[in-house]
């Protein structure tokens, strides 16, 4: 892809972006689940970068690819989005340049490919100091399927190396198992350069950081990669499978509605509104999130959603988090299940859940206060490239086993469709 790490176009950001209040998960929220905290995403670091060639906006329609990069909005501090020089662009375009162009398009083509988008931000200093300069690139190829965006990873990631960079491997750790790094050097700047390319389902993106001297470590250039694969847009249909595979909208369990302030789709930092912790959940590969909640409708307060509180409520919770693969996933529970048994500090009573899966976990717990013990169950388990969760809590005659262990089956029938 000549037109990226080569330097003929420019952009440049490292980009970060703030905390959005959210609805938190686990058993410490309620003594079982959680109302909105804020959460924070990770930063890089920014600079600019320019470039003379390849400006202007294709002819091309923008496809799903343009979900699958960083936006306009996600402009780091000191950078700008160069909306020129960024859009949809065609096979053709990709590959220009290029000493292989033709073979290349034949392989991708051949691949499957179906659209791509490529997104540039700029440091306020280019075209005045190359020195100082910073670049970065945001680009995302979508194929056919996720086997076919594997074998186009290869070609993709020759493309954006052009011939005498001599680049040297780069760690990739929290993109996914199909992943490349590499570092470089390019005439324009005199600093590294960092290429980061990944399949992600059906979608190849690539992640360039470069520019001037000291600009860029490979510690900040793979900070913005992860920021990459974990922001919302990276997965419109892990998000929508994630939607599927919660309680559907018109499923009231028992005597509850639903909450719409506190349901619908969730980013990593709502979440894990602790930075460390979205940190390690984006090292595994986090995709999409989504949750659905209920109440009694006596307790919802439906003017006032927001300010409900699920402490004295009988309330149901239906979680689900996309991963990136079934081992992920694993990884992802088993992380999850201790955090909910230290949270309760062994004041929870473990529960056999077999029809979940082997992975899976059930607790009990009792919250006392001085209005009448409630109730709590958890059920969480990993299911395939999901780790899924459900919270039943309330007063003894709404919060039971068998209530809460049937609701967890009906989301695992979900998953499994």
């Amino acid at each position: 892809m000549g037109c990226t790490s080569s330097g003929n176009k420019g952009g440049g950001s490292s980009a970060g972006t703030g905390g959005t209040s959210g609805t938190g998960t686990g058993a410490s929220a309620t003594g079982a689940s959680g109302s909105g905290t804020s959460g924070t995403a990770t930063s890089g670091t920014g600079g600019t970068g320019t470039g003379a060639s390849g400006t202007g906006t294709a002819a091309t329609k923008p496809g799903t690819s343009a979900q699958a990069v960083l936006h306009s909005s996600d402009a780091p501090h000191g950078t700008k989005y160069l909306a020129s020089a960024s859009g949809p662009r065609s096979l053709q375009q990709l590959v220009k340049g290029d000493q292989d162009a033709a073979k290349e398009v034949a392989l991708l083509k051949q691949a499957g490919f179906r659209d791509a988008y490529l997104s540039i931000f700029t440091g306020l200093q280019l075209p005045t100091s190359v020195t100082k300069g910073h670049f970065i690139e945001s680009f995302a190829v979508v194929f056919g399927s996720s086997s076919s965006a594997v074998s186009g990873l290869d070609v993709l990631t020759h493309t954006a190396l052009t011939s005498g960079q001599r680049p040297a491997p780069a760690p990739t750790t929290g993109l996914g198992a199909h992943a490349r790094g590499y570092r470089y050097t390019i005439s324009a700047f005199p600093g590294d350069s960092y290429l980061f390319a990944w399949a992600q389902g059906a979608t190849v993106r690539l992640l360039i950081d470069g520019g001037g001297t000291g600009v860029v470590s490979a510690s900040s250039a793979l900070s913005l990669a992860r920021g990459v694969y974990a922001a919302p847009t990276a997965g419109a249909a892990g998000g929508t499978l994630a939607a599927r595979a919660v309680l559907s909208t018109g499923y009231a369990p028992g005597d509850t509605v639903l909450i719409p302030a506190h349901s619908g789709a969730r980013t990593l930092a709502q979440f894990a509104p602790r930075a460390a912790d979205a940190a390690t959940l984006r090292r595994l590969g986090f995709v999409a999130g989504y949750t659905r909640q209920y109440l009694s409708p006596g307790l919802a307060k439906p003017a006032k959603a927001s300010s409900a509180d699920t402490r004295q409520s009988n309330y149901i919770a239906s979680q689900a988090q996309r991963y990136n693969g079934a081992a992920d996933a694993q990884r992802a529970y088993i992380l999850f299940r201790a955090r909910e048994l230290k949270l309760l500090g062994g004041q929870a009573t473990l529960l056999s859940a077999p029809q979940l899966g082997p992975n899976s976990t059930g607790l009990r717990y009792v919250d006392h206060r001085a209005t009448g013990d409630l109730i709590g169950y958890a059920y969480f388990w990993q299911h395939g490239a999901f780790m899924l969760s459900l919270f039943d809590v309330g007063t003894s005659g709404f919060a039971s086993t068998g209530t809460a262990l049937d609701l967890a089956s009906t989301m695992a029938a979900h998953a499994g469709s």
